[in-house]
C-alpha cells in the first residue's frame, strides 16, 4: 500500500512538473498570440473558427481517454496484455477512420457551420473564420490518435510521455506563430496549432514501442471490447460535448457584442484553465486509474476515502488561487498580455471576464473528480445527463445576464452553471456509494476556507501597499510587484494550514520527516 502511495506520488509530482512548464510555455504562447493578433478582428474570427474542431476534438478525446483506460485495464488484468493491446489496435484504427470522415465533412460545411456559430459575423469576419475553420480540422485526427496513445501508456503506469506532449506543443506554436504572422496574418497561427497538434500523437509512439505495443493497420473490429466502449462512450461523448457547448454558446453570443469580445473571452478562459489544466489534471490523472481499480474490486470505504482526499487537495490548492486571480486579475492580464496589438482596452475586457470565470474555478474542479468518480463506477449517464443540465442553465443564464452585463455576464453565467451543477453531481455519488466522508470534506473545507480569507486579507493590503512603493508599468516593476505579492500571499496561506491542522498538509509534512528521518538513519 505504501509503495503504491509512493509511486502515485511520484508520479503526480511529475506530471505536475510537466503541466507546470506546458503552463508556463502555454502561457508564452497566449502572450505570443497576443501581442501579434490582439483582440481583434483576425483574433476573433481565429478562436471562432478553433472553436468548431474543438467541440469535435475536444469530446472525442476526452472520451476516449476517459472510457478506454477502464476496459484496457480490465482487459490486461483478466486476459493478458497481448489481448488489451489487440483491442487498443482495434480502437486506434477506429478512431482514425471516424476522424477522418468528420475532417473530410468539417472542411466541406465550414461555411454553413460558421452562420450558425458566428450568426453575429459578417463580411470579411465572416470569410477569414471560414478560412480558418477549414486549416483547423485536420486537428481532430491527430488529437483522437494521441488520446488512444495516452490511454494506452497510462493504462501501463507509463506517465511522462503523455505529461510531456504539451511541451513541444505549445513550442512549435509559439516559433511557427513568430515566424509567419508576418508572412500570412493570422493563417500562419491556424498552420502552427496543426503541426503541434501531430506532434502530441508522435512524442508518445517511442515510448508506446518501448512498452512493446506496435500498431497495425487493418479493418478488424472484432474485439468484444469494441462494442463495450461504443456502449460506454455515447453517454461519455454527450456528457464531455455539453461541457464544450458552454465555451462554444459564449462565444456565439460573444460574436454579436463589440469586436474583441471573442478573444476576450478566450485569454480569460485560458489564464482560469491554468488551475484545472495544471493541478487540478494532474490530481484527477493520477487517481482515476486507482478510482477504476477500487471500483472494480467493489472497496468502497477505499473509493470513498480516495474521492474525499482527491476533493480536499482539489480545494487546498483551488480555493487561494481562486482568491489571488480575483484580487490579482488586471496587474496578471496587464504583465502577461498588454503589449503589442494588445491595448489597455483588451487588460479590460479580458480582467472583467476573468474575473466573473473565477468564480466557479472551485465548482469546476470539483466536478472533474466526480465525473471520474462515477466514470470508475462505469457509470457515465450520470454525468452525461449533469453535463446536459449545466448547458441548459448556461445558456438560460447567458441570454439573462448577457443583456444586463454583457461580456461579464456570459462569464458569470458559466461559473453559476457549473457550481450548480457540481454540487448536484456531489450529491449524486453520495446516494449512490452511500456518502462520500462529505463530513470530513466539510471540515476540512472550512479550514481552507479561514485559510484563504486570511491570505486575501494579506493579498489585499500587500498589494496596495508595494504597487505605491514601487510604482510604474515597466516590465520589471510588473514582476517585482505581483511575484512579491504571490509570494507573501503562498506564505501567509501555508502558515495558516499548519495553524489550522489541514488534514492534507499535515499528511505531507508527516511524509517529508518520515522520508527525512529514513534518509538520516
Amino acid at each position: 500500500m505504501a509503495s503504491n502511495v509512493r509511486r502515485a506520488a511520484k508520479a503526480a509530482t511529475l506530471i505536475m512538473a510537466a503541466n507546470i512548464i506546458s503552463k508556463f510555455l502555454g502561457f508564452l504562447r497566449e502572450m505570443v498570440i497576443a501581442r501579434e493578433f490582439g483582440a481583434g478582428l483576425g483574433s476573433d474570427a481565429y478562436f471562432m473558427a478553433q472553436s468548431i474542431p474543438m467541440l469535435f476534438f475536444t469530446s472525442i478525446g476526452s472520451a476516449l481517454a476517459t472510457t478506454f483506460i477502464p476496459l484496457y485495464t480490465e482487459y490486461k488484468s483478466k486476459n493478458g496484455r497481448e489481448d488489451a493491446d489487440r483491442f487498443a489496435n482495434q480502437i486506434m484504427n477506429l478512431v482514425l477512420i471516424v476522424s477522418v470522415v468528420l475532417t473530410v465533412a468539417g472542411v466541406l460545411f465550414s461555411p454553413l457551420l460558421v452562420r450558425i456559430i458566428a450568426p453575429g459575423f459578417t463580411g470579411e469576419k465572416l470569410s477569414l473564420t471560414v478560412g480558418l475553420s477549414r486549416t483547423l480540422f485536420p486537428l481532430i485526427i491527430f488529437v483522437g490518435l494521441a488520446n488512444v496513445a495516452t490511454g494506452i501508456l497510462q493504462s501501463n503506469e507509463s506517465f511522462t510521455a503523455p505529461a510531456l506532449v504539451g511541451i513541444p506543443y505549445n513550442i512549435i506554436i509559439i516559433a511557427l506563430t513568430i515566424i509567419l504572422a508576418d508572412r500570412i496574418g493570422i493563417y500562419g497561427l491556424a498552420i502552427a496549432s496543426v503541426l503541434a497538434t501531430v506532434s502530441q500523437y508522435y512524442i508518445q509512439v517511442p515510448s508506446m514501442r518501448r512498452l512493446g505495443y506496435h500498431h497495425r493497420y487493418s479493418m478488424d473490429f472484432s474485439h468484444p471490447g469494441i462494442k463495450r466502449l461504443g456502449l460506454m462512450i455515447v453517454p461519455v461523448l454527450m456528457g464531455v460535448a455539453v461541457n464544450q457547448l458552454n465555451t462554444f454558446v459564449d462565444r456565439m453570443l460573444a460574436s454579436g457584442l463589440p469586436e474583441g469580445s471573442v478573444s476576450a473571452l478566450n485569454y480569460a478562459n485560458r489564464l482560469n484553465g491554468f488551475v484545472l489544466g495544471t493541478f487540478v489534471t494532474s490530481v484527477a490523472t493520477v487517481v482515476y486509474p486507482s478510482l477504476s481499480n477500487l471500483g472494480a474490486k467493489e472497496e468502497m470505504e477505499s473509493f470513498k476515502d480516495s474521492v474525499a482526499t482527491s476533493l480536499n487537495m482539489i480545494f487546498l490548492i483551488v480555493l487561494p488561487v481562486t482568491a489571488g486571480t480575483i484580487l490579482l486579475r488586471t496587474e496578471a492580464v496587464r504583465l502577461l498580455f498588454e503589449r503589442g496589438a494588445f491595448d489597455a482596452r483588451a487588460t479590460g475586457m479580458t480582467s472583467v471576464a476573468l474575473l466573473f470565470y473565477s468564480i466557479g474555478m472551485a465548482g469546476a474542479a470539483a466536478r472533474e473528480i466526480l465525473s471520474r468518480a462515477f466514470y470508475s463506477l462505469k457509470d457515465t449517464r450520470t454525468p452525461m445527463y449533469n453535463g446536459m443540465y449545466a448547458v441548459a442553465l448556461n445558456i438560460i443564464l447567458n441570454i439573462v445576464l448577457v443583456r444586463f452585463m454583457g461580456l461579464a455576464g456570459l462569464a458569470l453565467a458559466t461559473s453559476i452553471s457549473v457550481i450548480f451543477t457540481s454540487f448536484t453531481l456531489g450529491w449524486r455519488l453520495r446516494n449512490k456509494i452511500g456518502g462520500i466522508n462529505g463530513r470530513l470534506i466539510l471540515k476540512e473545507g472550512i479550514k481552507i476556507a479561514i485559510s484563504t480569507a486570511v491570505m486575501a486579507v494579506a493579498v489585499y493590503f500587500f498589494k496596495n501597499f508595494i504597487y505605491s512603493y514601487i510604482p510604474g508599468v515597466s516590465l520589471t516593476a510588473q514582476i517585482i510587484n505581483l511575484a512579491l505579492t504571490v509570494f507573501v500571499g503562498a506564505i501567509v496561506y501555508g502558515i495558516c494550514t499548519i495553524i489550522f491542522k489541514v488534514r492534507e498538509v499535515t499528511r505531507l509534512f508527516s511524509f517529508l520527516y518520515r522520508r527525512l528521518h529514513i534518509n538520516n538513519v
